[in-house]
């Protein structure tokens, strides 16, 4: 069951350095604009599921 949890802690995270990465790779060669506001967007999204997520188990005294 441990491996269960790590995997969903650690999901997102990847999820936001992948797209990360193919962010800073666009932008290095040129591409730019729209992209880059969606991206940011993706990534603000990826990051509050998961701190919701985390408030959530711990108000229901989970960890």
């Amino acid at each position: 069951m441990n491996a269960v949890r790590i995997i969903e802690a650690l999901t997102p995270t990847i999820a936001i350095i992948a797209i990360a990465v193919l962010e800073t790779v666009a932008l290095s060669r040129g591409i730019d604009g729209v992209l880059f506001s969606g991206v940011t967007m993706i990534i603000g999204a990826l990051g509050g599921y998961q701190v919701k997520k985390v408030r959530d188990r711990l108000a229901k005294g989970g960890r």
